[in-house]
This record gives C-alpha cells, structure tokens and sequence, in this order.
C-alpha cells in the first residue's frame, strides 16, 4: 500500500546479474529490430506507456512478485510481429503462444538462470496483450489521422 512508484520501478529491478543480462540482452535485440524495421518509436512509446499499465495489472490480478522487463519485452516483441507480412506474423505470434503455453504446463518453472525463481507467466501474457492491443490502437490511430 501507498507504494505506487513500484508501478513502474518492478520492471527495472532484476533478481541479479543474470536475470539482468538476459533481459539487456533480449531489449537490445529488441531494440536492434525495432531500429533496423522503422519501428523505434512505437517500441520504445511501449515501453514508456507499458510499464505503468503492466504493472497495474499485474498488481490488480493478485501476483506477488514481480521483477524485470521480460512482460514488456514479450510486449515489444510481439508488437515488432504484429507488423510482419501474414505468413511470418503467424508463424511469429505461434512461436510466442508455444513459449507461454510451455511455460504454462511447466508451472513457470522454466527460469534457466535460477530454477527456484519461478517465471512471472503473468507478466508475459500481460505483456504479450500489451502489444497486440498497442499494435491495433496505433493502427487506428494511423487510419484516423492519414486514412491509410
């Protein structure tokens, strides 16, 4: 209670140094693509936007604990796959829901770094929500002011 700066802060926090690296990894991958596809803005708009939001939900659905970019990186991932032709957006978004519903039949138990660190699997599909919802606001938003 009264602790509202958490909203934000969780998703900067990291359980050590290879929870840490991992995640700064996969964000400058992240990043790499969303430079190279045109998409820096949108993902970085995200990511600013997100935090806040995934961490209302996260706290409003009862979780814990929480820690780490990973529910906003499955975010800008799948928001950088929205955007794919149809063959590989498909292919994408199936690669992502095998990873969760993995991670969902093992319990979460699926943290390679720290086996006793379960996965915040609700972070994850939060996050993946996250950019599927932004993906199709933006293109709202798009059509209203170009009408393309």
């Amino acid at each position: 209670r009264g602790q509202v700066w958490r909203l934000l802060t969780g998703h900067f926090v990291h359980f050590g140094t290879g929870h840490l690296a991992v995640n700064l990894a996969a964000f400058a991958i992240i990043l790499g693509w969303a430079w190279r596809s045109g998409r820096l803005g949108s993902s970085l708009l995200l990511l600013l936007a997100g935090c806040p939001v995934l961490g209302l939900l996260l706290l409003l659905s009862g979780a814990d604990w929480y820690a780490g970019l990973s529910g906003i990186l499955h975010g800008m991932l799948v928001l950088l796959i929205m955007r794919l032709p149809i063959g590989l957006r498909v292919a994408g978004l199936a690669v992502v829901l095998v990873k969760l519903l993995w991670q969902f039949n093992t319990g979460g138990e699926s943290n390679f770094l720290d086996p006793a660190l379960p996965v915040s699997q609700a972070s994850h599909w939060f996050g993946v929500a996250l950019g599927v919802v932004f993906h199709y606001l933006e293109s709202a938003a798009r059509v209203r002011l170009t009408g393309t």
